[in-house]
């Protein structure tokens, strides 16, 4: 019993100790566990390559970190081209489309200014406080946009330094392995080796589940958008894709300044089709997320479904990441035989 609650004291420690990391320590060592992450991605194409091309394993890195590359700078490329071609059709339309978004702008105006004092004074007040709250969330949307910009150089240093520690932390990935191990003592070596075996499947079996989600997201809106006759719908429904990166918000910033553009510019029916595709596909992603990041990562869903939302109460939408990867972790050093919570558990296999 004294074994059991011991093995409880020590999880709340490891929870702690992820928490203080990913507040305290993360955003000082960020590329590198970029770097980390995308070696644990890339190793079995890595090891397809070594193995088929019969490479040494320093090469077959570099090509599949540069092909990798390359396939992002592709996607970026069609993002920023579908983008600047809306861009540059909105603003050939601009002149036409502009009076009449102020004529419509109008009519709203005066049709809320003759509606809100007829309404009693509890709903009035209540509106009144969701249209301001609303208004502070879009200049913190458009503030925040306008720093990403900013800080756009520094993403880019960020990103170099990940790809070239991906780059050395994959091809010496059995060097620091050994190396890390011989830190630990003989006993705990073995335990340990598993449980890195398990976080490994099970981080893999998290990006396939992401991969998966934004297919499902870019297909279903290129399909929405096809059957309401819309033009580039093959490019936006990637950039959508793309965009479901992005927690909470993601394809909102596509489809919600697009539903209220088409509200001004005299298209209701447009507009209300938009927001309604753009909440179908968040109910649906919100639906399945649980259950599929649960079968990838070998958690029940409810589990998955707890560890989102502690992740987002603890970290905010960065959570929606840092959870499921904390449950991994958790996890692993329970079936590893690290942390034995549940004796009948079955230990994870060598």
């Amino acid at each position: 019993m004294r074994d059991f609650w011991l093995s409880w004291v020590y999880l709340f420690g490891v929870l702690t100790g992820i928490f203080l990391a990913v507040r305290f320590i993360l955003p000082y060592v960020l590329p590198f566990a970029l770097g980390a992450a995308l070696a644990v991605v890339i190793e079995p194409v890595v090891e397809f390559a070594q193995r088929r091309g019969k490479i040494s394993r320093g090469l077959a890195v570099a090509v599949v970190l540069s092909l990798v590359m390359l396939a992002g700078l592709y996607l970026l490329y069609l993002v920023v081209a579908t983008l600047i071609g809306e861009l540059l059709r909105l603003y050939q339309q601009l002149p036409h489309d502009y009076a009449a978004s102020l004529v419509r702008a109008d009519e709203l105006v005066r049709l809320f200014g003759e509606a809100l004092p007829a309404l009693p004074d509890p709903l009035r007040l209540s509106f009144e406080a969701q249209v301001a709250a609303l208004y502070q969330e879009l200049t913190e949307l458009v503030g925040g946009l306008a720093q990403g910009v900013g800080r756009a150089p520094a993403l880019v240093t960020v990103w170099m330094v990940a790809i070239l520690s991906a780059f050395f932390i994959s091809r010496d990935r059995r060097e620091i392995n050994r190396f890390l191990l011989n830190l630990l003592p003989a006993v705990w070596r073995d335990r340990v080796r598993r449980a890195n075996a398990d976080v490994l499947r099970s981080v893999l079996g998290l990006v396939n589940a992401q991969l998966v989600l934004v297919g499902l997201t870019a297909a279903f809106a290129t399909l929405a958008l096809r059957l309401a006759g819309v033009a580039y719908a093959g490019a936006i429904g990637l950039a959508v894709g793309v965009l479901d990166l992005l927690p909470v918000l993601g394809p909102g910033l596509i489809f919600l300044p697009w539903s209220a553009y088409a509200l001004l510019t005299g298209q209701p029916g447009l507009s209300a089709y938009l927001v309604g595709v753009y909440l179908v596909m968040a109910g649906v992603r919100y639906a399945v997320q649980p259950r599929l990041i649960g079968r990838r990562i070998g958690m029940h869903p409810l589990g998955t479904l707890l560890a989102l939302y502690l992740g987002v109460q603890f970290f905010g939408v960065n959570g929606l990441l840092i959870g499921p990867l904390a449950a991994i972790i958790v996890k692993a050093l329970v079936q590893s035989g690290i942390l034995p919570l549940f004796p009948g558990l079955p230990a994870s296999p060598r």
